[in-house]
C-alpha cells in the first residue's frame, strides 16, 4: 500500500504541479522552437517535486534516521528504516534526474545555444540547474551516466566513475559563469532568482564550493580550490541570495509534503512520522529555540488533552511511546511542511557552515570558524522566523579550542539545520568522519536489512535501479546498501 502511495502522490504532484504552474499547450518535449524558459521551468519543478515528495525526501528521512517511522504507530516493520527502498523509489528518483528535469534542461539548453542571438543567459541558467541535478544524483547512486547521458544516439551511456561526474559539474559550473552576460536582457525569468545573473553566479559558486567540500576527503588537491574560493568570496552571502523554490499554498502548486498530509492522513491529524532521536537530542542539549517550530509535544493521557513538557525523539524500528508520559514528539507539520515552504536548495545558513569548516580545516583559523559558525546559527533561526536574543543559545556550543571540538558542533548543526532536506543531511553525515565515526553518532537500527561488516552495515547509497540494471549492460553490477561511494571515507 505505501508503495502504491508513493507513486501515486508523485504522479500527482508531477502532472498537477506542471499544469498548474506554467499555462502551456504544447508538449514541451515535441517542438524545438519552444522558448527555453518553459523547458527549464518544467525542470525545475520536476527536480523540487521529487527532492520534496514520497520518493526523494520520506525515504532518505527514515533511511538516514533523521526521521523515524514509529513502527507500528506510524508506518509498520520492514520499511525504509531498515534499508528496504521500494523498487518505486529507486526508479522514480533515477528518472526524475535523466527525464523529468535532465531532458528538459538538456533540451533547453541546445534551444538557448542555437538561437539568434544565442541566449547565453538562458543557457547559463539552465547549465547550472543541470548541475545542481546531476549533484543531487551523484550523491545517491554515485556512478552514473553523465558525459554520454541525455544523447539520443546513445541508448546505453557508460556509468562515469563518481570523481568524474563530480568533476564534469565543477566544468559545468565555471562553464556556465563563463557564459553569463549581464549587458544582455535574454533570459529566464525564474521562479529563483527573477533573471538576475548576478545571483546565479552566486548559486553556481556556492554548488562549486558545496562539491569541492565533498571531494577533499577523497582528492586532497581541492584543498588549495577550497582556499582560493575563501579568498575570492563572490557565493551566498545572505538570505536575498538562497536558492529556494517557491511553492504555493494552492492545489497543485503546494509543497509535496503537504499534498501528502493533506491528502492521506486527512482532518483526523494522523501522524505517521516521528522525529529521530538523533536529531532531538542534539537540539535539546543546546535548548535549541527552533524545537517549538520544528515539533510538538506527545500527548500523556488518552484523551489527548495533556501533553509532555520534554521534547523526545524516536529511534529507528522502535514503536513509539504513545499517550503516556514520556510520549514521543511530533513533528510540527503545519509549519516545517506548510503549503508555501520553500524547497531550500541551497541556503545562506549551510554556507555559513560550509565555510565555517573550511576555514577550520584549511586554513586552522578556529575564531573565524566560530564566527561563521554562530553567523550559520543565526541565519538558520531568522529563516524559521525565530527572533529572539540568541546570545545564551550560543553560548551552550563549547569554545572552539580544537579542530575536533569545532567539527563535532558543526557537523551537528548541518544535521540540524538540514533537518527537512534529509538528503543533504545524510550525504555531510556521511562525510562528517571515518566509516563508524560520523556525527552525529548512529549506528544499524535493530532488525535492520543485513549486509557489510560490522559499521559497513548502514545506509550509504540507493542501489542502482533495476531497470537500469536490466537495460544497460554497462551499469555497475552487485551495488548494496551499505557500500560506500566514492566521496566517502
Amino acid at each position: 500500500m505505501k508503495i502504491l502511495k508513493y507513486f501515486l502522490i508523485l504522479s500527482v504532484i508531477f502532472s498537477a504541479s506542471c499544469s498548474d504552474y506554467l499555462d502551456i499547450n504544447k508538449d514541451p518535449n515535441s517542438s524545438d522552437a519552444i522558448n527555453p524558459e518553459y523547458l527549464f521551468n518544467y525542470g525545475v519543478i520536476a527536480f523540487s517535486a521529487n527532492r520534496n515528495g514520497g520518493d526523494g525526501s520520506i525515504p532518505l528521512g527514515f533511511g538516514s534516521q533523521i526521521w523515524a517511522t514509529g513502527w507500528s504507530e506510524g508506518w509498520g516493520t520492514g520499511s525504509e528504516d531498515t534499508y528496504e527502498f521500494s523498487v518505486y523509489t529507486l526508479n522514480n528518483t533515477w528518472s526524475a534526474v535523466y527525464v523529468n528535469t535532465g531532458k528538459n534542461l538538456n533540451q533547453a539548453i541546445q534551444i538557448a545555444e542555437n538561437s539568434v542571438p544565442k541566449q547565453s543567459n538562458a543557457k547559463a541558467q539552465c547549465m547550472i540547474m543541470q548541475a545542481y541535478n546531476f549533484y543531487q544524483g551523484t550523491t545517491l547512486f554515485g556512478d552514473m551516466p553523465f558525459t554520454e547521458a541525455l544523447k539520443l544516439d546513445i541508448s546505453e551511456p557508460k556509468f562515469d566513475t563518481q570523481k568524474d561526474v563530480l568533476e564534469g559539474i565543477i566544468k559545468m559550473l565555471d562553464d556556465a559563469i563563463d557564459e553569463v552576460d549581464l549587458n544582455s536582457s535574454l533570459k529566464i525569468d525564474d521562479y529563483f532568482y527573477g533573471g538576475d545573473m548576478e545571483r546565479w553566479i552566486k548559486a553556481a559558486k556556492s554548488l562549486k564550493f558545496r562539491t569541492l567540500m565533498l571531494m577533499v576527503d577523497a582528492d586532497n588537491t581541492k584543498e588549495a580550490a577550497i582556499k582560493t574560493m575563501l579568498i575570492d568570496g563572490g557565493m551566498i552571502s545572505s538570505t536575498e541570495d538562497e536558492m529556494i523554490f517557491p511553492f504555493i499554498d494552492k492545489t497543485g502548486n503546494k509543497h509535496p509534503m503537504r499534498a501528502i498530509r493533506e491528502k492521506y492522513y486527512g482532518p483526523s491529524g494522523i501522524e505517521d512520522m516521528f522525529p529521530g532521536k538523533s536529531l532531538v537530542d542534539i537540539m535539546n542539549l543546546h535548548s535549541d529555540p527552533r524545537r517549538p517550530v520544528y515539533f510538538r509535544f506527545g500527548y500523556t493521557n488518552e484523551e489527548e488533552t495533556t501533553l509532555e513538557t520534554n521534547y523526545i525523539g524516536c529511534e529507528a524500528t522502535v514503536d513509539r511511546i504513545k499517550n503516556e508520559p514520556g510520549a514521543t514528539s511530533f513533528f510540527n507539520g503545519d509549519v516545517i511542511w506548510a503549503g508555501d515552504k520553500g524547497d531550500e536548495i541551497f541556503t545562506y545558513s549551510e554556507q555559513l557552515l560550509l565555510e565555517a569548516e573550511a576555514q577550520i580545516r584549511f586554513n586552522n583559523d578556529l575564531s573565524k570558524g566560530r564566527e561563521l559558525f554562530e553567523d550559520a546559527l543565526e541565519a538558520s533561526c531568522t529563516r524559521w522566523g525565530i527572533t529572539t536574543d540568541l546570545t545564551e543559545f550560543k553560548k551552550t556550543y563549547p569554545e572552539f579550542t580544537s579542530t575536533s571540538v569545532a567539527l563535532k558542533a558543526i557537523y551537528e548543526e548541518f544535521w540540524v539545520d538540514q533537518m527537512v532536506r534529509p538528503g543533504e543531511a545524510w550525504t555531510n553525515w556521511r562525510r562528517s568522519g571515518t566509516i563508524g565515526n560520523e556525527i552525529p553518532a548512529l549506528s544499524a537500527p535493530e532488525n535492520a536489512k543485513e549486509g557489510g561488516a560490522g559499521i559497513e552495515n548502514m545506509f550509504r547509497r540507493y542501489t542502482t535501479p533495476p531497470d537500469v540494471s536490466s537495460a544497460n549492460p554497462n551499469a555497475p553490477e552487485d551495488v548494496q546498501f551499505y557500500d560506500r561511494l566514492w566521496f566517502d571515507k
